[in-house]
């Protein structure tokens, strides 16, 4: 059982493979990581000097060094709520549905573990299905018997990681998407968190670092990267891949006589979103600079979406309203890998599950011409995107930099809205490389990543 159960839980990204077994808690020792340039405060839940008590599974907290919070110390049939109800060590109760016991028992003929796969089908489920006992074997199994017979065995540790508190739960989404940090001027003008493009090339904990902390902040920088093209690629290949588009997998970005996109240009870039008119709109942007122009202009400017969404609630919840419900259309229309016609509508404001700002779709260059509502909301849909657009240019909102020859900016490209300022070229040419990439790529690697370096959720 033991060992179908670390195969599921490697699987789920979720068991650091290092862990050694030590009654029924786990002990390992975090190391230091250095100091990374500008991202301390969100690296800093990392920094552990001492060992670390765990339980089998991942992030149940034990409460004692001997681990007495994973033994079962008490089992009992609870037929009112139709659950086991588990008692912990620590006094503290767990209660666990019949169905989901019997949806989730681990034996050979139920659970595939070399696939970490389910083969117990719905079709053989019964929502009512009863136990006719529970018992907890050595502190360290809790075994339920059923009606029909058949018996279904958990280990404590691997019950306690699945409670249904709401501690637990939050704990275990920590995996799906880590807490977003929001920021305004204050917080990001000249401190966008930065870590060198050599050490997150070559180091599995710079990567998970970079990585992470683009998730959080929504926006980071790679210094020193070479100056040529193709290294977008080599970083694509160091974390998964990257995701094509009708401007293909690595685009330049320079300027071009008859420009296809107002990017090619040397004119200024109101701050956006790349590729609104995408039903899957790419997550993540990057960009390498190569040349930068070395006249006048040519900074790069990010806002973080949402977090101006929430200040639009709290100052004009008429305007919020309509830009969460009305949808605009986006468009693009060219030819650049090959011939494409592209639409599709979003609302500025788009909310998340939580029902808070989430994404951000906002780009006046391919804001298509025609708007599909009726002509007596017109007026009312400009007032609030303009009100939006003022809050975004706020001071205390925007953040500018120019980059430098061999940083790579990294955003996130549905929060993190980005512009430029218009820039004049003395000699040669600005040369800019961009590619994207998904967030499902990305944070399978974290988890990986996670797994493989023994690092906290």
């Amino acid at each position: 059982m033991i060992g179908s159960i670390r195969r599921l839980s490697i699987a789920a990204g979720i068991w650091p493979k290092r862990w050694t077994l030590c009654s029924s808690a786990i002990k390992r020792s975090f190391q230091r990581p250095r100091p990374i340039q500008g991202s301390s405060t969100v690296l800093s839940k990392y920094w552990f000097s001492g060992p670390l008590t765990r339980t089998l599974s991942t992030m149940a907290q034990v409460s004692s060094a001997d681990g007495s919070h994973c033994t079962a110390k008490q089992v009992k049939l609870n037929d009112e709520n139709k659950c086991v109800r588990v008692t912990w060590g620590d006094g503290k109760e767990d209660e666990y549905p019949y169905v989901w016991l019997r949806d989730n028992c681990q034996c050979p003929e139920c659970f595939v573990s070399s696939s970490a796969s389910r083969a117990f089908l719905m079709a053989n489920l019964d929502p009512d299905v009863k136990p006719k006992n529970v018992q907890a074997d050595d502190d360290y199994t809790v075994t339920v018997t059923w009606e029909d017979g058949h018996n279904s065995s958990f280990k404590a540790d691997w019950l306690l990681y699945r409670s249904f508190s709401s501690e637990q739960q939050h704990r275990r989404l920590r995996l799906y998407r880590p807490e977003w940090k929001h920021w305004g001027a204050n917080e990001m003008q000249g401190k966008i968190p930065q870590f060198a493009f050599g050490e997150v090339m070559s180091e599995d904990r710079s990567l998970h670092d970079f990585l992470h902390t683009l998730d959080v902040m929504g926006l980071v920088m790679l210094k020193n990267t070479p100056t040529m093209t193709g290294q977008l690629e080599k970083l694509g290949k160091r974390i998964a891949y990257l995701r094509p588009t009708n401007y293909e997998l690595v685009f330049t970005v320079q300027n071009k006589v008859a420009p296809n996109n107002l990017a090619f240009t040397a004119k200024r870039l109101g701050l956006h979103n790349d590729l609104p008119f995408y039903h899957h709109t790419p997550e993540i942007q990057l960009l390498h600079c190569i040349k930068q122009a070395d006249g006048m202009g040519g900074s790069n400017e990010f806002v973080d979406g949402p977090y101006v969404a929430k200040q639009l609630r709290d100052l004009n919840p008429e305007a919020y309203k309509t830009l969460t419900t009305t949808l605009v259309d986006f468009y693009d229309v060219g030819e650049e890998a090959y011939k494409f016609n592209f639409a599709y509508r979003w609302p500025v404001i788009a909310l998340g599950r939580d029902g808070e700002p989430e994404s951000i779709f906002y780009n006046d260059q391919v804001r298509a011409y025609q708007l599909n509502i009726p002509a007596e909301e017109v007026y009312g849909f400009y007032k609030a995107l303009k009100e939006f657009h003022k809050l975004m240019y706020d001071p205390k909102n925007i953040v500018e930099v120019k980059m430098e020859e061999g940083d790579i900016v990294c955003f996130a490209n549905k929060r993190v809205l980005h512009g430029r300022t218009g820039y004049e070229n003395v000699k040669g040419e600005r040369h800019l490389e961009g590619a994207y990439f998904d967030w499902d790529e990305v944070r399978s690697r974290v988890r990986v990543l996670k797994r493989d370096l023994n690092i906290e959720p």
